[in-house]
């Protein structure tokens, strides 16, 4: 990741994006309107038991934890957005798939640098 100097301030240097569990703070300057966001992965998982269970489980884990951080990322380019606040990832395991959602409200920071339109 980049760091760029601060739009606000001029001085500091800025992180390109910010994902962060916590609420905005109050004081936030912001361009236009928060949107929610929502990314969803659907994994099939065989049926296995005991350690090969578990195993399988884990691996599936960190490969459904990066495709949604990434799938995050491009919704917050597609609606020109710089930050993410409130981010809650919820995963459920079934007998035969594996659901991971991340949702979070994006935000457009006045301080990081301004996110480039999608052109088709």
């Amino acid at each position: 990741m980049d760091l760029y100097k601060c739009n606000e301030c001029n001085k500091d240097y800025v992180p390109e994006l910010i994902i962060a569990t916590i609420d905005p703070p109050d004081d936030l300057s912001t361009y236009g309107v928060p949107k929610f966001i929502q990314a969803r992965i659907v994994k099939n998982k065989k049926f296995l038991r005991g350690e090969k269970h578990a195993n399988a489980v884990g691996d599936k884990i960190l490969f459904i934890d990066y495709q949604l951080h990434s799938e995050l990322v491009k919704k917050m380019k597609l609606f020109c957005k710089n930050a993410l606040f409130g981010l809650k990832i919820n995963i459920i395991f079934t007998d035969d798939v594996i659901i991971g959602t991340a949702s979070a409200t994006a935000f457009c920071l006045k301080a990081l640098p301004l996110p480039m339109p999608l052109t088709i």
